[in-house]
Parts: C-alpha cells; structure tokens; sequence
C-alpha cells in the first residue's frame, strides 16, 4: 500500500450520479404544471358549458370569505353566487378566483408561477375540475397558507 486515499468519485457508479441528476432535475412543482395541464385537457374535453359547484376556502380570514359558497354557471359564464348554509347573496369581490373552474385553474396557475413553499392540487379524475387546492407561499411566514376545496360539482 502506498498510503494513498483512494479517489471517492472514481468509485461512485455512474447510475448513481445519474439518479442524482435526474431527482434534481425533476421538480414537484413541474409535475403539478403537467398535473393542471391535463385537468385543464379534461375540463376543456368535457364541454361543460352549465354547471353549479360549492367551494369553501380554508385561511386566516373573516368568516364571509371562510362560509362555503354554492356558484353557479350558465353558459360557460358566472351567472350567481349565494352562502351555501343560508341561500343569501354571497360578495362576489370576495371570491374572484373561485366563481368558475377556470378561474380556479387560474389560480392554481398563479400560485404555482409564485414557487410556493407547499403545493398540492387534486382534481376530478374525469372533468378535471379542481376538487381539493393547499398552497403554503412562504414557509417562514404564519397563517398564509390557503386551502380551497369544492363539493357538489352538478352539471345543469
């Protein structure tokens, strides 16, 4: 033996450093781009021009934008938006994002253009409507993160 260290990266396999390379490569939030894209596929496929849904965003806010809304959609058009627990009026400023699914494919678009801390989105696996949205933006600030979800998809 000459005392001399063998070199440590001769001896790592080439499988290895190319494991490595494509697990850096290969983005969560990539997958999720791909994810919308194919729901968005779908929705468009499914051709639904009048449809209602409920949706309920969980965040630190006040209880009129925190109450599960029923919206409805006529003609590939917001049409109304009413509280889901009492049938009344909803503010539709409060709700922007959520009164059609693609808005709502819209926001996940935009939130996912920001590279959030934490990301997760599941849709319909048939019409690809949104079902269930978590986004953390930022993990160091409290009481940001988002959730979205929606029941009741009806096709009118």
């Amino acid at each position: 033996m000459s005392g001399r260290r063998p070199n440590r990266l001769r001896r790592t396999p080439a499988a290895l450093v190319l494991l490595v390379l494509i697990a850096c490569s290969v983005s969560p939030l990539g997958v999720s781009r791909d994810e919308l894209r194919d729901a968005e596929t779908r929705w468009r496929l499914s051709a639904i021009a009048s449809y209602d849904f409920v949706v309920q965003r969980g965040c630190f806010c006040g209880p009129a934008v925190t109450r599960p809304v029923t919206a409805q959609v006529r003609d590939g058009a917001f049409a109304a938006l009413v509280y889901a627990d009492s049938g009344t009026a909803a503010d539709t400023s409060l709700f922007t994002d959520v009164l059609t699914v693609d808005r709502l494919h819209g926001l996940i678009e935009r939130a996912l253009a920001q590279s959030p801390a934490a990301f997760s989105a599941v849709y319909d696996p048939f019409f690809g409507y949104p079902t269930r949205l978590v986004v953390d933006p930022n993990a160091a600030i409290a009481d940001d993160e988002l959730t979205i979800t929606v029941t009741g998809f009806t096709r009118r």
